[in-house]
């Protein structure tokens, strides 16, 4: 990866450093993305990174995304995941998913500009949801957040590689207590957004 955009608002706190293994106990109270890039940098003093301390939202997600080639979804709440599925539709670029809860997590790749499903496809607007549901409220072990974020960052790696994977267009559920994996094929849904907004021509809100 030559080029990275890291958007984070919050600061590195020491609670969450079993899962976010990026920072550091000397890095308690200064951005994430700060500090996530003075690591990055010394792993690799080549790569440009741009950081952005503020909370990607409905109005600024598709101004802060352009120019980038693939978006990772690493957040923990819901109007984060809208806004961000969002704004890679309008852009037309795809957007590798990952969720955490407990020892069930999640993993897909969003590609709705080559036909597949979208984010709104598997969870309308209407979908009822609870930020306590959320890893950040319920509570989630580092060795299983590790896990689903090592899928993405592979899966993210395959896209833009040109490598072909069976989780473009389809989730896989991963149960990290019975170590059991699922692939489920992902269908568009013909009422959503992605299809009736001319191929993400336009930005959606909720």
């Amino acid at each position: 990866m030559g080029r990275l955009t890291l958007i984070d608002p919050d600061e590195v706190c020491l609670s969450n450093l079993q899962r976010q293994i990026l920072h550091a106990t000397d890095a308690a109270g200064t951005a994430k993305t700060a500090s996530a890039a003075r690591r990055l940098y010394a792993l690799n003093p080549s790569v440009r990174i741009n950081t952005v301390h503020r909370r990607l939202t409905p109005e600024n997600a598709v101004s802060l995304l352009e120019g980038c080639d693939l978006v990772l979804d690493a957040s923990d709440n819901y109007a984060a995941r809208f806004a961000m599925a969002d704004a890679a539709c309008t852009l037309r670029i795809p957007l590798v998913y990952g969720a955490v809860k407990g020892f069930i997590g999640q993993v897909a790749v969003f590609a709705p500009h080559q036909g597949t499903a979208c984010y709104r496809c598997l969870f309308p607007a209407d979908t009822p949801m609870q930020e306590k549901d959320t890893a950040s409220a319920a509570g989630i072990l580092g060795a299983h957040a590790g896990i689903i974020g090592c899928i993405q960052a592979m899966e993210a790696l395959k896209y833009l590689a040109g490598i072909p994977s069976p989780l473009v267009g389809a989730m896989l559920s991963a149960d990290t207590r019975r170590m059991r994996f699922t692939t489920i094929p992902l269908a568009p849904n013909p009422a959503c957004r992605c299809r009736t907004n001319a191929g993400c021509g336009a930005a959606m809100k909720n």
